[in-house]
């Protein structure tokens, strides 16, 4: 079985997501915008309050940070680990959660920037018009497409399938 990576770029608005017909995990806010998912990893401990609507429906929340940081914001009730993470980015939780789970192939669904040679770090319409991101000009945060390249580079034994 495949598995998906879910980040927040503009491809999600144009995915035919018949096609993810194996395990979905999505990075930080992607959620909102897919017809179905298994998990959620995030990165910052800080962010973590943001995603409470899962909790109580037990949904798995990965993260890099300990799991007691994410307790002291609120009563975790979903299932919660702490992945070593490489990259030092959401997306670098992710992969290393799906190689822990010994996922071999994985689709990358909303990274079109890792595409770009001078990349705009852009986000889905679908984000933005939930007020969740915005898509300012001015933002360019090149050190995250970094990180998440240095991720992919990190766990060669992953096939990564761009689905951007």
């Amino acid at each position: 079985m495949d598995a998906w990576l879910v980040g927040t770029g503009p491809s999600l608005d144009t995915y035919d997501w018949t096609k993810a017909d194996g395990y979905i995990l999505c990075v930080n806010f992607s959620y909102k915008v897919v017809p179905r998912f298994n998990a959620l990893c995030v990165m910052d401990t800080h962010r973590i309050g943001l995603f409470s609507d899962l909790y109580d429906q037990g949904i798995p929340l990965y993260t890099q940070r300990a799991r007691t940081m994410c307790k002291r914001h609120f009563n975790v009730k979903s299932p919660g680990y702490i992945v070593p993470g490489v990259g030092f980015c959401s997306s670098g939780v992710g992969l290393c959660t799906l190689k822990n789970m010994a996922f071999k192939r994985v689709h990358m669904v909303g990274y079109d920037s890792l595409n770009d040679v001078n990349p705009t770090h852009d986000h889905a319409q679908s984000l933005v018009k939930l007020g969740l991101y915005n898509n300012n000009p001015l933002y360019k945060p090149t050190c995250v497409v970094s990180a998440v390249r240095l991720a992919i580079e990190s766990l060669p034994e992953l096939e990564i399938i761009h689905e951007s």
